[in-house]
């Protein structure tokens, strides 16, 4: 998005605050609780970005509720294409390791 952003910059809520109601309240509305990144260019003339983590209830036909465990996705919604969604099923600890040396080394070399 050509812009960097730092972690104290992303809002963060995590999954501390949810109750066995509130998971109750959603298999009623036929809904999943899942701890969603996004991340939004705005509107504004610097071009800045809304970047959060949050849990949000989200359908059962979004591609969020059907991941288990360790799994995720991204979505990409642009102004050219709908939404095109990417998984990692089941990651191992090797795709762990990478994704958290890649993201160390993005950051070291954005201190620099």
């Amino acid at each position: 998005m050509g812009q960097k952003i730092r972690p104290n910059d992303v809002k963060r809520e995590g999954i501390r605050n949810i109750t066995p109601k509130m998971i109750q309240e959603a298999k009623a509305e036929s809904t999943r609780y899942r701890l969603v990144c996004s991340a939004e260019r705005l509107d504004d003339d610097r071009g800045s970005v809304d970047a959060r983590v949050e849990l949000r209830r989200v359908k059962l036909e979004s591609p969020f509720a059907a991941l288990q465990g360790a799994s995720s996705a991204v979505v990409f919604v642009t102004d050219v294409l709908g939404p095109v969604t990417l998984t990692s099923t089941d990651p191992t600890t090797k795709d762990t390791a990478y994704g958290l040396l890649s993201d160390s080394l993005i950051a070291l070399s954005d201190a620099q």
